[in-house]
Parts: C-alpha cells; sequence; structure tokens
C-alpha cells in the first residue's frame, strides 16, 4: 500500500457520519468522502506549534517559519478584493455582460475582555483563509468588538480607539476589526428604542 493509499484510507469518513446539518458539501466543490483529523485541519493554521506566536508552513518543499504577528488579515482581505475587483463588480470594470457578484460580510462577534486562546486563533485564521481569500473577495471577515465601556469615546477620540483595540484583539486581527458600544449604536439608531 502506497502513503497516498493509506492516507486515504485514514481520512476516509465512517460509514454513519451525519450529513451535514447546515451547508453542503457539493456547493463548495468538497469532497464529500473524507474527512480532517484536527492536524490536517487546523495544522496550516498554527495547531501543534510549540510557540502560539508561529508556525512551520512547507512552501515548494522548503520549510518555513511564519510569524502569526506579521501577518495582517485585513490587509490581506482587502487585497483579494481588489485584486478581483473586475470579477466582483463588473459594471466598475465597464463589463456589462457579466453578472453583479453578491458579497457578503461575515462577523465574528466579540468583546474587548474576550480572551482569545489557541483554538480561536485557528479558527479566525481558516475563517479568513478559506472563506474571504479563498472566495476571491466575496466574502470578507471582520471581528465586530463589543466595548462594554460605554464611557470611552471610542468613536470620538482615535488614540482611545487605537488604545482599546491594541489591548483587546490580537495583533494579526487588528486590521479587521471594528470597535462599537452601545452608546454608539443608540446615536445611530435612535428610533430603535432602549432597554430602560
Amino acid at each position: 500500500m502506497t502513503p497516498n493509499q493509506l492516507n486515504r484510507l485514514l481520512t476516509l469518513r465512517p460509514s454513519e457520519f451525519p450529513e451535514p446539518l447546515l451547508g453542503s458539501y457539493r456547493m463548495h466543490g468538497l469532497d464529500d468522502t473524507v474527512c480532517f483529523d484536527r492536524r490536517g485541519r487546523y495544522g496550516p493554521y498554527g495547531l501543534g506549534s510549540n510557540r502560539s506566536s508561529a508556525a512551520i508552513i512547507e512552501i515548494e518543499g522548503s520549510s518555513e517559519e511564519l510569524q502569526w504577528n506579521d501577518v495582517s488579515w485585513g490587509s490581506l482581505q482587502k487585497t483579494c478584493i481588489s485584486d478581483n475587483w473586475n470579477e466582483l463588480m463588473p459594471v466598475a470594470g465597464n463589463d456589462r455582460s457579466k453578472e453583479i457578484l453578491h458579497r457578503s460580510a461575515v462577523l465574528v462577534r466579540t468583546w474587548d475582555s474576550y480572551e482569545y486562546e489557541e483554538n480561536d486563533l485557528q479558527n479566525i485564521r481558516s475563517l479568513v483563509s478559506e472563506l474571504s481569500l479563498q472566495s476571491r473577495g466575496q466574502y470578507e471577515v471582520f471581528l465586530f468588538v463589543h466595548v462594554k465601556d460605554s464611557s470611552l469615546p471610542i468613536w470620538s477620540d482615535q488614540q482611545t480607539y487605537n488604545d482599546v483595540l491594541r489591548r483587546s484583539v490580537p495583533q494579526e486581527f487588528r486590521d479587521m476589526a471594528v470597535l462599537w458600544n452601545e452608546a454608539q449604536c443608540a446615536q445611530a439608531y435612535p428610533s430603535t428604542g432602549t432597554n430602560e
């Protein structure tokens, strides 16, 4: 048995494996006869690394250490959108024969005192990579960070915004994070009522 055959046998989906409750393998072009183990699924995003700030990746046969703090996931998404703008918005590219693809924002809601664990970091990295970048910008992932202290002037004072962002969100995700608080929402949407 070759290593490829053995690997295929080890990743075959068990016979009683349930169908997904949401979504579809076929819709995304995934092979529904295989499943991932945790190392295969999250290894590229840091699982198994002995340091939380780095991962060893294979690029064209050689190993490199990837420093997660050097990655700016928001910038990667913006570059992807820019590179694929004519496909996403063909009217803007003067090609009216193409259908405009609908874009979607994916909000990962969190709060300013949230303690990100390794599993959180790996999941967010995989969301951006697999949902946003692989769709060529059709989806864009944001961290929607609830600042619990409504007295902080996060909208009117850039320094306060930056300070809260710096202490609340891991460096690699800061440029895809949006801070908000209840006071800000009450000002932006006054007719929705309050919790009083």
